[in-house]
């Protein structure tokens, strides 16, 4: 109680002596000093002896990570993992990734986060640019305005599919501002799809189930 009282005043006042301190509070002058010094060293400059990884190496680290998240194939943990434990066998380094490492990467790096990213096939993720979208509905409207269709002879169709072989939801490695991280896998696999539709006239057609045909 004495020390954290002495801390205060001297954080309030640090024109005063650690001489004064001591005898005010009766806390030895060698505890105040070790005390205030080490309060002076930044959190990140304080541990850097104890971090597995140099700063400089941190940095590479980030700047990995980025690059794949920028290329959309965002890396999972054990591609960190697996990276971290390269860099310490390239100084012959014996030392372990611990379990939370990964969270003390993320307080260091703030702008890197884990999240949950979705599977999406390769093809799938090219037809999701905006101005795809904005083309078909125009041409869309453009039909229908020329052949004067109406609301109950058009159809608004979904399609669901399911692809054999391909990965579900996962924890990957990104950008903390990333919204909606996708995994994008290749589009090579056998798919079970799911087709419903609704009229403009609210008329449900019954759902449509397609399987890969027999050869």
């Amino acid at each position: 109680m004495r020390l954290q009282a002495a801390l205060k005043a001297h954080e309030a006042d640090p024109n005063l002596l650690l001489r004064q301190l001591s005898l005010m509070f009766e806390v030895p002058k060698s505890t105040l000093h070790n005390r205030i010094s080490q309060d002076s060293i930044p959190a990140t400059a304080a541990h850097q002896t104890q971090q597995l990884l140099s700063i400089s190496a941190e940095e590479a680290l980030s700047v990995w990570i980025k690059k794949w998240d920028d290329y959309e194939f965002p890396t999972r943990r054990r591609h960190v993992y697996q990276m971290v434990q390269s860099l310490l066998r390239a100084r012959n380094s014996r030392d372990q990734v611990g379990e939370h490492w990964l969270s003390c990467f993320f307080g260091r790096h703030p702008d890197l986060d884990a999240k949950v990213g979705r599977c999406l096939d390769r093809e799938w993720a090219l037809a999701t640019d905006l101005d795809s979208f904005k083309m078909h509905l125009d041409w869309f409207y453009h039909i229908r305005c020329k052949f004067h269709v109406k609301d109950e002879d058009t159809r608004n169709t979904d399609g669901k599919g399911f692809a054999i072989g391909l990965g579900g939801a996962s924890t990957i490695i990104c950008r903390a501002s990333c919204r909606n991280p996708s995994i994008i896998q290749d589009g090579g696999h056998d798919w079970v799809t799911i087709v419903e539709a609704i009229s403009g006239g609210a008329k449900v057609l019954p759902p449509l189930i397609i399987f890969k045909a027999n050869a």
